[in-house]
């Protein structure tokens, strides 16, 4: 049971970072990736924005669930104090920042692709933000841990930030974005926008999971599923 408290946006809105305007080249820059990151292209991200530090906490969501009616996520029998959301549709995800943005008077919504990737990347053009080459211990993932009995979700900033100040860009759980999927880039907007065809398509996930290979956290790895999947290693975070 959720504790119930004052519905005010002050309790609620997720603490955001700048990322300021620029232009990037998206894709697999290093030559290492699939054909689905391909062709690199140069965007431009003509706006600065603000993005969540952190993947959006299970407790926010679930009073957000229990507030409205829905059902509170299943926590997979994790203790969910300190995790991000997980079990998390992109319906869900989108409810949710509607939701915040009738609460707080402002705009919340999924990140774009490429807004994603550039956040994400912070101006490297490495695999990750900190080279080309796995480290352990600098992100939660299958592969990604000296002590790899660990299993599961971590606590949101659990690992050490990329450049952008953002928590668990990399690896904890994967990341709905607004795109739809498609198998490459050919034809995808160059200003930063979302890639959209149809209201029923597969929707683009990132940053892999607890439960990802290093490969899938690459910076460029482009996963989807249907929109209204959830599982324990999906959750989300917000412009």
């Amino acid at each position: 049971q959720i504790e119930a408290g004052t519905l005010t946006a002050a309790a609620y809105e997720p603490e955001l970072v700048l990322v300021r305007q620029g232009n990037f080249r998206m894709g697999d820059t290093v030559g290492d990736g699939d054909s689905d990151e391909l062709p690199v292209r140069q965007v431009t991200i003509a706006d600065d924005f603000s993005i969540s530090k952190y993947e959006i906490a299970y407790t926010d969501y679930a009073y957000f669930a229990e507030s409205t009616g829905r059902n509170i996520p299943d926590s997979a029998g994790y203790d969910v104090a300190t995790l991000p959301a997980i079990n998390i549709s992109w319906q869900d995800a989108t409810s949710y920042a509607s939701w915040l943005s009738e609460l707080s008077g402002k705009t919340y919504r999924l990140p774009s692709e490429a807004e994603w990737e550039y956040a994400a990347r912070a101006g490297a053009e490495t695999n990750y933000p900190w080279g080309n080459d796995l480290e352990m211990d600098k992100a939660n993932c299958r592969t990604c841990k000296s002590d790899n009995s660990r299993g599961g979700p971590q606590a949101s900033g659990s690992f050490e930030p990329n450049p952008d100040e953002l928590h668990d860009v990399y690896g904890n759980v994967w990341e709905w974005v607004q795109d739809c999927a498609h198998d490459g880039y050919l034809g995808a907007p160059r200003d930063g926008s979302a890639w959209e065809t149809d209201t029923s398509c597969s929707r683009v996930l990132r940053g892999g999971a607890w439960d990802s290979d290093e490969f899938q956290l690459r910076s460029s790895y482009r996963n989807w599923r249907p929109a209204g999947d959830r599982t324990p290693t999906i959750g989300f975070r917000l412009i």
